[in-house]
């Protein structure tokens, strides 16, 4: 009585039969011709591997999916706790005591904000192909008490010690 091989089992000896030393090249011819015999035999065969692969595909696929949500709700997370520290420090003034394990800080940065493009001056216009506003300069202007039509000074808070 015959025992069931595996797809996998036919195949490995398919590979082995190819490169074995001892034997002729008709004794290779006939082993292979009976492997391949038995591997068209088989049930399931192909179609088998590749649907457990198929299988394992969609499963990683899946893992990956999640793996992107997981971040993105991380990354989330983070963000709105930097918005909580920073509505905490506007409402108290106060921040966590600061040491090597909490080093946050509530910094502020500027930023230009245009309310009306067609008031700013042409000083402040950059010629490129087109035109365009010299953020760097109107920034640096405003930052040094410049009054500019046009735009505002504008400043954004944001959390240190935290990536």
């Amino acid at each position: 009585m015959s025992t069931r091989r595996s797809f996998l089992s036919i195949a490995k000896d398919i590979a082995l039969t190819k490169v074995d030393m001892w034997l002729t090249e008709e004794e290779i011819d006939e082993q292979l011709t009976e492997l391949y015999s038995e591997l068209q035999e088989k049930e399931n065969g192909v179609s088998w591997f590749y649907g457990t692969l198929d299988e394992k595909l969609a499963t990683a696929k899946k893992m990956r999916d999640k793996m992107s949500n997981a971040i993105k709700s991380i990354e989330y997370t983070q963000k709105r706790l930097k918005e909580l520290v920073i509505d905490s420090y506007s409402v108290t003034d106060k921040l966590p005591e600061h040491d090597e394990f909490n080093p946050i800080k509530i910094m502020e940065s500027s930023s230009v904000e245009v309310i009306e493009e067609s008031k700013i001056p042409d000083t402040y216009w950059i010629e490129v192909m087109t035109k365009r506003l010299d953020k760097k300069r109107l920034l640096h202007d405003l930052r040094d008490g410049i009054t500019i039509p046009g735009v505002n000074l504008k400043h954004n808070p944001y959390v240190k010690g935290l990536k």
